[in-house]
């Protein structure tokens, strides 16, 4: 029951098109799959002096980059942080199934049980770590999504193509 729980806290929102509501062109349509899901936070309120449970909202982005090929279809995986303040880029390269360590790990408490103590029940989520190869805020997203002065907005999946080049080293100027 409690996997079934946390698999329904996942939802798919659908693919990430441009800012304005427009078409993107063809080789920017259709390549980010944004998903979200939620779960409780145990969080420090220093007013209060005490812990207090919050629901958090988080999201998932999978980003098919510029360069994939049917015969290579990496998918770039990123996820924000801080109530959706920060984007990480996971660090995939090189990674296998059977790594020690963790791509994505979490501190999770039980404070209760059920079917006579025998299973966890009410999961808190109290520490979220993330092997990230990069983390942008996503106040500089929304900067870049909007028109300036001189300067035309840069779509989400423009944004997350030269992201991840920086983040896994292959700099490279943009178009």
């Amino acid at each position: 029951p409690m996997i079934e729980t946390a698999v329904k806290r996942f939802r798919v929102l659908g693919i990430v098109g441009a800012n304005d509501g427009s078409r993107l062109p063809i080789d920017l349509h259709g390549r980010t799959l944004a998903l979200a899901f939620t779960f409780i936070k145990k969080e420090r309120d220093e007013v209060k002096n005490e812990d207090v449970a919050k629901t958090v909202t988080e999201f998932l982005l999978l980003h098919l980059p510029s360069s994939a090929t049917t015969e290579s279809a990496e998918v770039d995986v990123f996820i924000t942080s801080e109530g959706r303040t920060n984007l990480h880029r996971i660090q995939t390269e090189g990674l296998s199934v059977n790594s020690p360590l963790p791509t994505l790990s979490a501190d999770v408490q039980f404070n209760k049980t059920v079917l006579m103590g025998m299973y966890p029940a009410d999961p808190i989520v109290s520490g979220i770590g993330y092997r990230s190869a990069g983390v942008l805020s996503m106040d500089t997203i929304r900067r870049l999504s909007l028109p300036g002065e001189g300067q035309s907005a840069i779509s989400l999946t423009e944004v997350l193509d030269q992201f991840s080049r920086l983040a896994s080293g292959g700099v490279s100027a943009p178009k």
